[in-house]
């Protein structure tokens, strides 16, 4: 849980490092998410003598009777995150299994009346012809550069804003309008990947049905011949110099 909570971690090694001598919360819970991170985080307190003030009280957790109040706080917590877990992973089961799904879709659905997963005739029509450019030994790069030669839209085209991109070796972000969002080979190839097309949405491991697309035995034969189709694949060369995306083309 640390590890996927880089500001906490660095908050705990400057605790360890003297930088932090005191810690403020509101509430006890925006500091643990369960039990294990509560004692490791007061013991790294209760060793480095750093004051903790919840809800703007000090408590002194070298106190034994203060610690064990923090601490069936911390039990109390984690039983409540766990009921509410619970309780979400039997809403998301129930809707699933009246074909209801939350997010974003797939390209070629969308939530139709009482928020039904549902096809969109006209993206479905694009997805046909993927999983047919496919079968017939296109790869997936080649694939998307058809379709954007034929300015088909993208999901994203439908959509105000804009999209954050990282570049790989300057480390700057920068922002894309949606509306300007190409095909890409990686999207196509995951599409075809997308088992959603031939009727299974999973769900954590769990398998729920889906409007069906692709029949089964052909979306099977797709993805049997996918690697084949490497061969077709475009221009996709790629060198690593020093002033990569540091200069920039100024026409492009």
């Amino acid at each position: 849980d640390v590890e996927f909570r880089p500001r906490f971690a660095t908050m705990l090694r400057d605790i360890e490092k003297g930088k932090i001598t005191a810690v403020f919360t509101l509430y006890q819970d925006r500091i643990e998410r369960n039990q294990k991170v509560w004692q490791l985080f007061s013991s790294i307190i209760i060793k480095n003598k750093c004051e903790y003030y919840p809800q703007g009280v000090k408590t002194d957790l070298s106190d034994p009777m203060a610690k064990f109040a923090a601490d069936v706080m911390s039990a109390s917590n984690a039983l409540y995150s766990s009921l509410t877990a619970a309780r979400v992973r039997d809403s998301i089961h129930e809707r699933a299994l009246e074909g209801k799904y939350r997010g974003l879709t797939a390209y070629g659905y969308e939530h139709g009346e009482d928020g039904v997963l549902a096809i969109v005739p006209h993206e479905a029509e694009v997805v046909k012809r993927i999983f047919s450019l496919s079968m017939d030994g296109n790869g997936v790069y080649h694939i998307s550069n058809i379709l954007n030669k034929e300015n088909i839209p993208t999901r994203f085209n439908q959509f105000e804003g804009d999209t954050k991109r990282k570049d790989p070796f300057t480390k700057v972000e920068t922002l894309h309008p949606k509306k300007s969002v190409r095909w890409r080979g990686n999207v196509i190839h995951d599409m075809i990947r997308n088992k959603i097309y031939k009727g299974e949405k999973w769900i954590k491991e769990i398998k729920y049905e889906s409007p069906i697309i692709i029949e089964p035995e052909e979306w099977n034969r797709v993805n049997d011949n996918l690697e084949q189709n490497k061969k077709k694949v475009g221009k996709k060369t790629f060198y690593k110099y020093l002033l990569n995306d540091l200069i920039i083309c100024g026409s492009c």
